[in-house]
């Protein structure tokens, strides 16, 4: 591999490809707000070619 993926990369790049927004946020119990994907995932470009 030419660079190491991690699973939240994978989340990532699947929510890109599906067009849904990586930034977003949502309120989990007790009003928290819960990002859609881990803040430091970077979605693999290269699997969308």
């Amino acid at each position: 591999a030419e660079r190491p993926v991690t699973s939240p990369d994978f989340i990532a790049t699947l929510c890109l490809a599906l067009g849904m927004d990586t930034h977003k946020e949502f309120m989990a119990p007790g009003n928290r707000p819960m990002p859609m994907v881990d803040k430091v995932a970077k979605p693999i470009t290269e699997m969308l070619g």
